[in-house]
Order: structure tokens, then sequence, then C-alpha cells
């Protein structure tokens, strides 16, 4: 990587970290890693993005199938709940 490159990444990182503070969005560990693997040039810009696309994509399906779980467990609750009372639609 240049000399010259370093410099302007750098800057870069710090104010997309500013905004996203401004914004109210948290900066997290692997970004910040991914980042400064990226201004010290040990990996692209694409690689960067695919690997926070990655990560993200990760987060949200193991959220989403949490989600879906306590559903069918608040689901079964309250079938099981109506059942016991005698007011399940058998």
């Amino acid at each position: 990587m240049l000399k010259e490159t370093y410099p302007r990444r750098l800057r870069a990182v710090r104010i997309a970290n500013a905004v996203n503070k401004v914004e109210g969005v948290p900066v997290t560990e692997t970004a910040q890693q991914l980042s400064a693997q990226w201004v010290r040039g040990e990996i692209t810009g694409e690689a960067m993005r695919a690997a926070l696309l990655a990560k993200h994509r990760k987060h949200t399906h193991e959220s989403t199938r949490r989600k879906i779980t306590n559903q069918y467990r608040m689901s079964t609750a309250r079938m099981v709940t109506m059942w016991v009372n005698g007011s399940a639609p058998i």
C-alpha cells in the first residue's frame, strides 16, 4: 500500500465511525477489526464489505429463527392454556 493511502483510509474510517455515532448506530467489534485491516491494506474494500454482509446476514438469520421459535412457543402455550380451560377449538 502507498504511504499516501494510509492516512486517507484512516480518515475515512474515523469519519464513518463519527457519522455512525451521530446516527446512534454502534460500530461492531467485527467492523472495527475489518476497518483496521482495510486501513493497513491487509484486505480490500470489497473483502471488508463481503465479510460485514456475511456477518450481518448470519446475525439476521439467527435473530429471525429465534423470533419464529418464540412465536411458536407462545402459540403453543396459548393453545395449551385454552385446552386446559376447555375453550380450545379442537
